[in-house]
């Protein structure tokens, strides 16, 4: 009678446990709302054609760029941390996944030994071999392992989306530092070029002024403007 009582309370503990909901809801990745159209007309704002964006910064064909930005891919701190994380999320991944299997250990020995002769002069090397195996296995009745691994799945997608967010962010800054350069550049030859003009005009002007054809004012306003052109110089260096 009790071992029949003891069955139909196994038989009945089994029921509710396969009854039992797992932990939490299923996991799905999250999708972000896309406009289905652009808030305003981009009719000629793009290039149609097949370049790929991928190394955008190629297509300027800018040979310095393009050795800085795969620098920074190669070299910045910022990306490299992101790239651990990625391969730290996923050796976790692999570790919560392999906890649904069964996991097996081994262990072997050998000893060697012989009784001293004294004892027994017959003695013989005697070798002794020894094995042990063990497995173990968590049944994941509740979910906790299977959600685990859905939650290591999250964050290596979440790795993975930081990495990338890294990455256009530092490859963006270098290109928007380097055409500032460039500019800049630009803008000091352009002052440097007026410059010389403006010292061949105050020459001209002072010319006419000793030959009475200007006034004075017409020398300080040409020197003036010679020495707003220099004290945009430094700035820009």
């Amino acid at each position: 009678m009790k071992v029949l009582r003891a069955k139909l309370l196994l038989i009945l503990a089994t029921y509710i446990l396969m009854a039992c909901s797992a932990v939490g809801p299923e996991y799905s990745p999250p999708k972000p709302p896309i406009p289905k159209a652009w808030s305003s007309s981009s009719e000629g704002l793009f290039d149609s054609g097949k370049e790929p964006l991928d190394n955008w910064w190629n297509l300027f064909n800018d040979p310095i760029l393009s050795k800085l930005i795969g620098n920074v891919i190669a070299d910045n701190r910022d990306v490299r941390k992101a790239v651990a994380r990625i391969e730290e999320a996923r050796a976790q991944l692999g570790y919560v996944t392999g906890t649904l299997y069964p996991s097996i250990d081994a262990s072997g020995s050998v000893t060697r030994g012989k009784q001293s002769e004294s004892v027994n002069p017959q003695a013989r090397v005697k070798t002794d071999y020894r094995t042990t195996i063990g497995a173990s296995w968590e049944i994941d009745l509740f979910g906790r392992i299977r959600r685990s691994t859905e939650a290591a799945k999250a964050n290596l997608d979440a790795a993975n989306e930081d990495y990338r967010g890294v990455l256009i962010s530092a490859c963006a800054e270098t290109a928007r530092n380097y055409f500032l350069l460039r500019s800049t550049q630009d803008q000091l030859r352009a002052v440097e070029k007026n410059m010389e003009s403006q010292r061949e005009i105050l020459e001209i002007v002072k010319a006419r002024f000793e030959a009475g054809l200007v006034s004075e004012l017409d020398v300080a306003q040409a020197e003036w403007a010679l020495t707003l052109s220099q004290a945009r110089i430094p700035p820009l260096k």
